[in-house]
């Protein structure tokens, strides 16, 4: 994820010093959205509207990258469930994994435990 991150920041570089706090913004979310195109759309696994409701839900390239990992590790533990379930599952694991300070690789690792 990171990997394709930077590749996709450096394709939109930055034109303007004095890039408004808004603009920041939506340039990031054009880049995260790249980055999750570049592993699921051209896969046609999903659409571009839920890839953005993903990227609006996740707008940093730690909380998005950390939201792909346990949508993957879910999506293999539970095949043919749609994105709704995973996606709700993933929001409620991922809050309550930084509400109790678990490290995400122990709690996949000792899942089901």
């Amino acid at each position: 994820m990171y990997k394709t991150y930077y590749k996709a920041k450096r394709f939109y570089p930055v034109t303007n010093i004095n890039i408004q706090e808004k603009e920041k913004l939506e340039r990031e979310k054009h880049i995260l959205l790249r980055t999750l195109e570049a592993r699921y759309r051209y896969l046609g696994k999903y659409d571009l509207g839920t890839l953005e409701s993903i990227v609006d839900e996740y707008p940093d390239i730690e909380s998005l990258t950390n939201f792909v990992i346990l949508f993957e590790f879910y999506e293999h533990q539970y095949p043919g469930i749609g994105i709704e379930v995973l996606s709700k599952h993933v929001r409620d694991s991922l809050k309550m994994v930084k509400e109790h300070n678990i490290d995400l690789e122990y709690y996949m690792k000792n899942y089901g435990q």
